[in-house]
């Protein structure tokens, strides 16, 4: 009996223990250029339903899409111990399913990386078609994210 109590506050230990370091880590994160960054484009984004921490990430991740969750996973402090299952876990206590579709629609019509826009510098050999690229490809994702994620609010509450 007393081994199972013991093994039972060990758990609870170690969990408060994680959520101390989780929280330490966060405002670490918060204070970070990147972090500030996120933080001063936030009321941009809460239109769409995306906090400093999704905005960050999409920042991050402009240099190339996949590194997207990575970048969540590094924001959330999650660890290299079952880090996909942590994340996931954070990621469904922080967000709805709303939220994950709409951070779908953003990584999936928005932007190219920052590779393909040089390609298409170096192919067309002008800007117009790089800036054109990248803010109407990032509008069009705003408005199709916004419409999503607005109407997505009617249709639950």
């Amino acid at each position: 009996m007393k081994v199972l109590k013991l093994n039972y506050l060990k758990d609870k230990m170690i969990k408060e223990i994680d959520k101390i370091e989780a929280e330490k880590h966060a405002e670490i994160v918060a204070n970070t250029f990147i972090g500030r960054i996120g933080h001063f484009f936030e009321p941009a984004f809460k239109p769409v339903g995306f906090d400093w921490k999704i905005v960050t990430a999409i920042i991050a991740s402009l240099p190339a899409k996949e590194v997207f969750v990575s970048q969540m996973s590094i924001i959330n402090a999650v660890g290299e111990r079952e880090s996909t299952k942590k994340l996931i876990t954070k990621l469904r206590e922080r967000y709805t399913p709303l939220v994950g579709i709409c951070i779908l629609l953003w990584v999936l019509v928005a932007s190219p990386c920052i590779a393909t826009l040089a390609v298409t510098k170096q192919e067309t050999g002008s800007w117009k078609w790089v800036f054109v690229q990248f803010f109407g490809l990032t509008g069009l994702a705003y408005i199709i994210v916004f419409l999503v994620y607005n109407i997505g609010n009617i249709f639950i509450s």
